[in-house]
């Protein structure tokens, strides 16, 4: 009986561990846990900030210039493989014209969004470092 048991729950796991890997083989979780969270991280900086975001010349607040990236992201999600390329194929230029984005921040210069998030996502990371 305890043999029964040990070979159910070994196969179990087999099948998991065959589950997971065809997962990563696919395409279908390209992310690492450390890209997730700075994905989420300055998706919330983009709906926080003080800033808007110039999109083909419509200003657009934080809010609804974080959903419209969330929708990009979904959208090219299976090429999105680093946080880089999230900001790259998301927040960086339009699909439709090619124009770059643009962060509007009081008391500041214009900046591309480009510019914008990797700033801000080197000040997070740098902010993470485990010593």
């Amino acid at each position: 009986m305890k043999k029964l048991l040990l070979f159910t729950i070994i196969t179990s796991l087999s099948a998991i561990v065959i589950a997971i890997a065809d997962v990563h083989a696919n395409g279908l979780s390209n992310l690492t846990s450390d890209n997730n969270y700075e994905i989420e991280h300055l998706l919330n900086f983009v709906e926080t900030s003080e800033c808007s975001m110039d999109r083909n010349g419509t200003v657009h607040e934080g809010i609804k210039a974080a959903k419209h990236i969330k929708k990009k992201y979904k959208h090219f999600k299976d090429k999105i493989k680093t946080t880089e390329d999230f900001i790259e194929l998301s927040a960086s230029r339009s699909t439709t014209s090619g124009e770059d984005y643009y962060a509007l921040c009081p008391g500041k210069e214009k900046i591309t969004t480009s510019q914008w998030l990797t700033t801000e996502l080197e000040r997070y990371r740098n902010s993470n470092i485990k010593e």
